[in-house]
This record gives structure tokens, C-alpha cells and sequence, in this order.
């Protein structure tokens, strides 16, 4: 339950050099969705990787859009955090939607 952050979401807008920075990062991971060959090399999952790079956005995607948009920001996303872990073979467009919704 983060309804103790209210406070903390109204006294602390995102400093506009740390929204900068997650937009350059947030950018430069859907450039690197879309240099993958195809669609299915971005669920490979490589020796001594864990996780694919689908799953990696999907993650990052999902976190950024609970915290800073749901907890500081006040949006309605509903985060489903097991489902960043298992959902595979997606299509990059999907992929990087998830990553372009983050970043809006």
C-alpha cells in the first residue's frame, strides 16, 4: 500500500533533470528493442542470463509506470508485476508500447 507516499507525490514534483534522464533512458532502450533481427531474439534467453530482454522492458516498463506514475504521479496504472516475469513471446511493437506508455 503506498498511500502513505500522497504526501511525498504532492510536496516533490519529478525534477525536471531526473524526468529528462528516464526519457534519454527510456529512449535508448526502445532503440535497443528495435535492433534485435526479429520479434522472438528478444525472448531468447542467453547463458548466465536470467531474463530476456522482452522481459528486462516489459520490467522496467511496469515499474516506472507503478512508481512514478501511479505513486508520484497519481495515474491509475494498475501494476502486474508477475506478469512482467511471464508473459513471452510478445512482438517488439508490444514491447516497446509498454516502454512508450512508461515514458508518457
Amino acid at each position: 500500500d503506498y498511500s502513505g507516499h500522497d504526501m511525498l507525490r504532492a510536496a516533490m514534483p519529478l525534477p525536471a533533470d531526473l524526468t529528462r534522464l528516464l526519457l534519454r533512458e527510456l529512449d535508448a532502450f526502445q532503440r535497443e528493442i528495435d535492433l534485435f533481427p526479429d520479434d522472438a531474439s528478444i525472448w531468447a534467453v542467453l547463458p548466465g542470463i536470467s531474463n530476456p530482454a522482452g522481459t528486462l522492458a516489459l520490467h522496467i516498463a511496469g515499474n516506472l509506470q507503478h512508481f512514478v506514475g501511479a505513486v508520484l504521479g497519481g495515474t491509475e496504472y494498475v501494476r502486474d508485476r508477475p506478469a512482467e516475469f511471464a508473459v513471452r513471446d510478445l512482438p517488439r511493437e508490444r514491447v516497446t508500447a509498454e516502454l512508450s506508455a512508461a515514458a508518457d
